[in-house]
């Protein structure tokens, strides 16, 4: 679940906002968690090609330490709900939230290594997708 309280930073994405960078971690960042964790974590639950994208397992750190988005609950068998949805889902919902936001880096490294330059984040178009299990928009 992360850490009740945890104090966050907002990371901007071509104008929107997605919190999910505990201050303290993300690029540079010191991490508490275990590396053999996150690093698993990012290849099983968010789809990294590792070891080449080890410069984004921030994302996987991050991911671990995020609570449970406003009105998802853990039920009692290890699926995720939200009864204001009427959703329920077997993976975490932070799940979906750092898997879209590791492809949407991703593709901006890759873009830039092809075309040898770096873009502005608000320069870039943002995918919004609709994730049909948690029916979160990302």
């Amino acid at each position: 679940h992360g850490r009740g309280g945890a104090d966050f930073m907002s990371v901007a994405s071509g104008g929107a906002s997605t919190r999910v960078l505990p201050n303290g971690a993300g690029p540079g960042g010191l991490s508490t968690l275990d590396h053999k964790v996150v690093y698993e974590h990012g290849r099983a639950d968010l789809g990294m090609s590792l070891p080449y994208d080890s410069s984004l397992l921030w994302i996987a750190d991050s991911s671990l330490q995020m609570p449970l988005p406003d009105g998802w609950q853990e039920d009692g068998d290890g699926g995720f709900s939200n009864p204001q949805l009427g959703v329920r889902c077997e993976e975490r919902p932070q799940n979906v939230v750092c898997r879209n936001l590791y492809r949407e880096m991703k593709r901006k490294a890759d873009m830039e290594a092809s075309l040898g330059t770096l873009f502005a984040e608000e320069a870039l178009p943002r995918l919004l997708v609709l994730d049909p299990s948690t029916q979160l928009s990302l």
